[in-house]
């Protein structure tokens, strides 16, 4: 865990000073997040160190925006995500093996979801993975909470996800549509 990030919040949950803090979470997620992005060859170590840096960065905002310090218009705005419904057990004739086979990704649907329902998605996940092309970077992240796995599966791509958070660190509403 970044050592200054985790500090930070340590300090805002136990004094809390949210604002100094927590303002740099976001931010450095976003700058963690964009370094990610052009790593080819994936882990189960650097899998969880993704994860855990967007865990990190999403509950920053949220403790932000539970402490008033992310306007109304950056917390209230929607950010456009794509979502795939889980497939029929029917369809499905060989053992799952991997949480992505459980989906129908072939057939993406548009959503809007609140700067709070995305990061509750996040810092909840139950299924999260980057989405990495072969031989190509990291360009986006599949994600489902533990209340929606078991219906549908998200998908936000890195360079949006990567604003949101700039976007909140800097107090300025993220144009995501």
């Amino acid at each position: 865990m970044d050592g200054s990030l985790s500090n930070g919040i340590l300090l805002a949950l136990r004094d809390d000073k949210f604002p100094e803090a927590l303002e740099k979470g976001p931010h450095t997620t976003r700058n963690k997040l964009q370094r990610r992005g052009g790593l080819k060859r994936w882990t189960a170590s650097s899998t969880a160190a993704l994860e855990k840096e967007v865990f990190l960065g999403a509950f920053a905002v949220r403790k932000l925006m539970d402490s008033g310090h992310v306007s109304h218009v950056a917390s209230g705005k929607t950010h456009r995500i794509i979502f795939y419904r889980i497939r029929d057990p029917k369809e499905i004739e060989h053992k799952i093996k991997h949480f992505k086979h459980g989906y129908q990704l072939g057939r993406g649907n548009p959503t809007d979801l609140t700067l709070r329902k995305l990061m509750d998605q996040l810092v909840h996940s139950y299924h999260f993975s980057p989405f990495v092309p072969f031989g190509k970077g990291m360009v986006g992240i599949f994600f489902a909470s533990d209340w929606t796995q078991k219906n549908r599966l998200y998908y936000f791509p890195l360079p949006k996800l990567a604003e949101v958070f700039r976007n909140v660190g800097t107090g300025k509403p993220a144009q995501t549509k």
